[in-house]
């Protein structure tokens, strides 16, 4: 072992910033309660005679939900299952809201037919790429297949 300075600083060495003011001591604690807002209480700071003083003080700040972009493409309306439970998910954690969207469709009508793709739920919005900006987190949801062929 060496002689020490290692990560306990020495005792007889001096402070690097030497000053003539009294320190500020003030503890302060943040509680966020369950209906969005959050409570700071300052438990103790310098008055104008360098004495502490006991002071509290409460802040109400309105968090606004997350939002929670579950975007997906579905021909058959697996991946929509999937995303609507993905959605039920997403809701049930506080401050997080989840919205459902669908990508616009690239095969044309004909193709849609001769597949016999069923037709898409129109309460779930199309969104564009430009629209993504606005989520606080985006999950997507796209069909792969699994073959040889």
């Amino acid at each position: 072992m060496g002689k020490g300075g290692g990560c306990v600083p020495s005792k007889k060495r001096a402070p690097l910033v030497a000053s003539d003011d009294p320190p500020i001591t003030a503890i302060e604690e943040k509680r966020p309660s369950t209906d969005g807002t959050t409570t700071t209480t300052t438990i103790a700071t310098p008055s104008a005679s360098g004495n502490l003083a006991l002071t509290s003080s409460a802040t109400t700040t309105i968090r606004e939900k997350l939002k929670i972009f579950i975007v997906f493409y579905s021909m058959y309306g697996h991946v929509e299952g999937l995303a609507k439970r993905m959605k039920r998910g997403v809701d049930g954690i506080d401050g997080v809201e989840g919205f459902l969207f669908q990508v616009p469709e690239t095969l044309s009508n004909e193709v849609l037919e001769q597949m016999k793709v069923p037709s898409k739920d129109d309460e779930i919005p199309v969104i564009s790429a430009a629209e993504l900006v606005a989520a606080d987190g985006i999950l997507f949801g796209f069909p792969t297949r699994y073959g040889l062929h």
